[in-house]
């Protein structure tokens, strides 16, 4: 197995960790498009485009990214839900559907909404 493979989740972990990071730093405590470049220079890509288009999206959209990591944490735990509650019976295509038909609505209620549907 190639070595990227191996790391490649802890890759993505830091790159989020690093995401969440530079969101917050940039946005509540001022910090500047160069600090946040050369801290990119130094955990991740290097100068590259996607560094540019990451901090241009922080700066102009505040809390993306960490609403993206409280979102992700959401149906990580809605999953569990009904993975313990169901056991075998879990079927990943069926939480995915039952997610998505619920539409847009507040993560509280989607956890309500999972909760009922293992219950029954």
């Amino acid at each position: 197995m190639p070595l990227i493979d191996r790391f490649s989740n802890s890759c993505l972990q830091i790159l989020a960790a690093l995401r969440t990071f530079l969101d917050v730093s940039i946005n509540y405590y001022n910090m500047s498009r160069m600090e946040a470049e050369l801290i990119y220079n130094k955990y991740a890509w290097g100068s590259s485009t996607v560094a540019f288009k990451d901090i241009t999206r922080f700066q102009s959209s505040p809390g993306v990214v960490t609403s993206y990591m409280i979102g992700q944490m959401t149906f990580v735990k809605a999953r569990k839900l009904m993975e313990e509650s169901l056991g075998p019976r879990f079927s990943l295509p069926e939480f995915h559907y039952q997610v998505l038909r619920q539409g847009e609505i507040p993560l509280e209620y989607l956890l309500k909404y999972i909760r009922d549907l293992s219950d029954r």
